[in-house]
């Protein structure tokens, strides 16, 4: 898969996703933080037992299965606000940012 990188610049910041190997990277002050983004499932561990009452999940085994894998991107690239859209097969993710200064370094992104 080619990647595919889109770039939002927030001030002296900027927000930087590249959908090839499915990660973000956010650098603010000059320090770049990467978050990778993977949808997975566990199985779970049917032993035929507990059918009532409080739920502990007990996974199957601890290798979590792919769930979907991210196929498009699509971005909205405003004067106060950034929007990435991914498309996977079975799930869409969006990512809202405010281009407004300091908004990203004093609260976050959201998902």
């Amino acid at each position: 898969m080619a990647k595919q990188i889109k770039e939002f610049n927030l001030g002296n910041d900027k927000v930087r996703f590249t959908r090839g190997n499915q990660s973000f990277d956010l650098t603010l002050n000059g320090v770049t933080e990467t978050f990778k983004i993977f949808y997975n499932y566990y199985e779970g561990w049917d032993s035929g037992g507990q059918r009532s009452g409080a739920y502990i999940f007990r996974p199957k085994s601890d290798s979590p299965k792919p769930y979907s894998d991210i196929t498009k991107m699509h971005y909205a690239d405003g004067a106060t606000h950034g929007i990435i859209i991914l498309q996977g097969h079975t799930t869409t993710t969006r990512v809202y940012f405010s281009k407004t200064a300091n908004e990203v370094r004093n609260n976050g992104i959201l998902v």
